[in-house]
């Protein structure tokens, strides 16, 4: 699937929108032709179709409490409502299958409480945006990054406390680029 293929998913009505989904999509076609994703926030499931359908030959690894834990209440049901429930998974899982996309293996847990031991190139995080919650993933995940993946945090402003957590705690080791709330960090 070429860019303008991929990238059309995300014009209307996605999670991600066209400007972050572009920038995603340039960053990972400069990563290796295999590799591993780690979603943390799995939502409606848009960020990791848009990682399945640019890296197709990776593992995307998507990692979601589904409202049973964090502060945040974005799960898709199948009536289309948001809720604290496990009701969005079908629908997600059906999201994918539409786009018969193969290489999304989810995970349906506290991100800050599952075992984890793959390296990833790649971790990306769009849970919950609280402070606690940005510095629990960052500690739990970035271990596993392999010394040079990408670190990418969705919603990087002001409205959420993932601006404010970076900032104060990261800059002096990562490098960071921003488009349209979206953060790539690099290690320095």
């Amino acid at each position: 699937m070429n860019k303008k293929e991929i990238l059309k998913h995300f014009l209307i009505t996605s999670m991600i929108g066209p400007i972050q989904a572009e920038f995603a999509y340039e960053k990972l076609m400069k990563m290796p032709e295999k590799g591993r994703l780690v979603d943390i926030g799995t939502g409606r499931g848009h960020s990791a179709l848009l990682f399945a359908l640019t890296k197709p030959k990776w593992t995307i690894y998507t990692i979601d409490g589904y409202g049973l834990y964090g502060t945040i209440q974005n799960v898709w049901n199948l009536q289309g409502k948001n809720e604290f429930n496990l009701s969005g998974i079908p629908a997600v899982r059906a999201f994918w299958q539409q786009h018969k996309v193969k290489n999304i293996i989810q995970v349906v847990g506290n991100s800050w409480e599952i075992g984890w031991e793959l390296p990833a190139d790649v971790i990306y995080i769009d849970a919950d945006h609280s402070y606690q919650a940005v510095e629990k993933d960052v500690k739990k995940f970035v271990p596993f990054l392999k010394e040079d993946g990408l670190l990418m945090l969705h919603d990087y402003n002001n409205t959420y406390q993932v601006k404010s957590y970076v900032d104060k705690n990261m800059l002096d080791d990562w490098d960071i680029e921003e488009k349209d709330c979206l953060a790539v960090l690099t290690r320095k």
